[in-house]
C-alpha cells in the first residue's frame, strides 16, 4: 500500500514536471515572456554612477537597443567623451543649443541621429544657421531638479552660457519623481545641487535598478527579484498574471501606475499634484533667473506622451481607467503659466493633435504601444524647434 502511495506520488511529479517542461518550450516557441534577460535587452548598459546627481552616462560608450518601430532591428546607441548622446554635428556652428531631458530627449529605441536634438542640428544647417546642439537628455537626469542641478554643475557655475537652453519638460516623471528629502545640497535660492536617489541603484553592468517598483526602471517587480525564477517564461508569466490581478484589486494601470499619475492630463487636478506642480514652476523660475544673468535664451519645450495624441493607447497605459474626457488639456494650461513667466514654450502637444486629427494616418508613436517617440515623432519635434527658432529670434 504504501509503495502503491510513494508510485504515486512520483508519477505525479514526474507528470507535472513533463507538463511544466512543455509549458516553458511552448512559451518560448510561440509566447515568448518578457524575461530579466530580454528586458536588460532593451536598454543599453550606458549608465553610471553620479556623486551628485544619482547617475550620469557613460563616457564614449556604444551599443544598441531594439527599434519599436521594427522589432527586429536595432539601433545604434552611442555616447561621446562628455558621456552625451552624440548628436549630428552641424558644420561652421558658432553657437550652442543646449537641451536638457529624461529619455524622450535622449530619444530611447532610434538612432542617433534620429533624435530631435540631431534633426535640429541637421536642419538648421540645412537653413545656413548651424549650431552645435547638445543632447544632454537622460544625462541631466529624469526630471526639472535632477536637470536643474546638472545645469548648475557643468554650466552655470563654470560661466558657461549656451546661446539657448531648451527644457524637454514631460509632464510625467517630472512631476511625479520630484522629492525633496532627496536634495542632497542647495543653492542660496534652495534649489537642488545635488540630488541622491537611494533607491535607484546602478549596477556593475550599467543598468539601472530600483528597490521600489518604478516605471524608470525594468523588471522592478517583485517575480524579477528572484534569480531562480526571472529568465523562466512560465514563472514569468504566471507572475504577470498575478501582478495584472493585483492592479486590478489596487485600481494600477498597465505599466503600474495609478489611476491619478496622469489624470492633470484630462484636467483633473487633486490637491498633491498641485502641490508638484507648484514645485516644479519653482524650479523653473529660477532657472529662468540663471540662465537671464547668463545671458542665454530659456525655451521648454513640452513632449508628450502617446495616449495623448492618440486616445487609444489609454487603455494600454492606464488600463483600470474611469476618466470620460481622452482629449489631452493639459498642456493649454501648462502654455499659459510658462509663457505669464516670460519663458519661450513650444507647445508640440497642441501642433501634434492638430495635425493628427487632420491625417490620422500619421504616426508618431510606435504601434507596439511604446509611449516614446519614433522617428517620425523626433522628426516633427526637431522641425518644430527649428521654426520657432528661426521665427522668434
Amino acid at each position: 500500500m504504501k509503495k502503491n502511495i510513494l508510485n504515486t506520488i512520483y508519477v505525479f511529479f514526474i507528470s507535472l514536471f513533463l507538463v511544466f517542461i512543455l509549458i516553458e518550450i511552448s512559451l518560448r516557441l510561440f509566447l515568448p515572456q518578457p524575461t530579466m534577460k530580454s528586458l536588460k535587452g532593451m536598454l543599453g548598459k550606458y549608465y553610471t554612477s553620479s556623486n551628485f546627481n544619482t547617475f550620469e552616462l557613460k563616457k564614449n560608450y556604444s551599443g544598441t537597443e531594439p527599434s519599436q518601430e521594427r522589432p527586429k532591428e536595432r539601433v545604434s546607441i552611442n555616447t561621446n567623451e562628455k558621456g552625451l548622446r552624440k548628436t549630428y554635428e552641424a558644420k561652421g556652428a558658432k553657437d550652442t543649443i543646449l537641451i536638457l531631458g529624461d529619455s524622450y530627449t535622449f530619444g530611447v529605441y532610434v538612432a542617433d541621429n534620429d533624435t530631435y536634438p540631431s534633426i535640429l542640428s541637421r536642419l538648421l544647417e540645412k537653413q545656413e544657421n548651424p549650431h552645435n546642439v547638445i543632447n544632454a537628455g537622460y544625462a541631466s537626469g529624469f526630471q526639472t531638479d535632477q536637470q536643474y542641478a546638472w545645469l548648475n554643475k557643468y554650466y552655470i557655475s563654470k560661466n558657461r552660457c549656451p546661446k539657448f537652453v531648451i527644457l524637454g519638460f514631460f509632464p510625467g516623471n517630472d512631476f511625479t519623481g520630484i522629492n525633496e528629502n532627496n536634495w542632497k545640497s542647495k543653492d542660496e535660492y534652495g534649489m537642488p545641487l545635488s540630488v541622491i536617489n537611494e533607491n535607484i541603484i546602478v549596477t556593475k553592468s550599467g543598468h539601472l535598478k530600483n528597490k521600489k517598483r518604478s516605471s524608470i526602471t525594468i523588471g522592478s517587480e517583485f517575480f524579477y527579484k528572484i534569480p531562480i525564477i526571472h529568465n523562466i517564461h512560465s514563472f514569468v508569466l504566471a507572475g504577470r498574471v498575478i501582478d495584472k490581478i493585483l492592479n486590478k484589486i489596487l485600481k494600477k494601470g498597465g505599466l503600474g501606475y495609478d489611476l491619478d499619475t496622469f489624470s492633470h492630463y484630462f484636467g483633473i487636478y487633486n490637491k498633491k499634484f498641485l502641490g508638484e506642480e507648484k514645485k516644479i514652476l519653482e524650479i523653473i523660475d529660477f532657472m529662468k533667473l540663471k540662465l537671464d544673468m547668463c545671458g542665454s535664451n530659456f525655451i521648454i519645450v513640452n513632449i508628450p506622451i502617446n495616449f495623448a495624441i492618440e486616445p487609444k493607447f489609454l487603455k494600454k497605459v492606464i488600463s483600470n481607467h474611469h476618466i470620460k474626457k481622452t482629449e489631452s488639456v493639459y498642456h493649454i494650461r501648462l502654455e499659459k503659466m510658462i509663457s505669464d513667466r516670460g519663458i519661450h514654450f513650444i507647445n508640440i502637444t497642441k501642433s501634434m493633435l492638430k495635425d493628427y486629427k487632420l491625417n490620422k494616418e500619421i504616426n508618431f508613436f510606435p504601434a507596439n504601444d511604446e509611449v516614446h517617440l519614433n522617428e517620425n515623432g523626433h522628426y516633427y519635434v526637431g522641425k518644430k524647434i527649428k521654426e520657432y527658432i528661426l521665427n522668434n529670434f
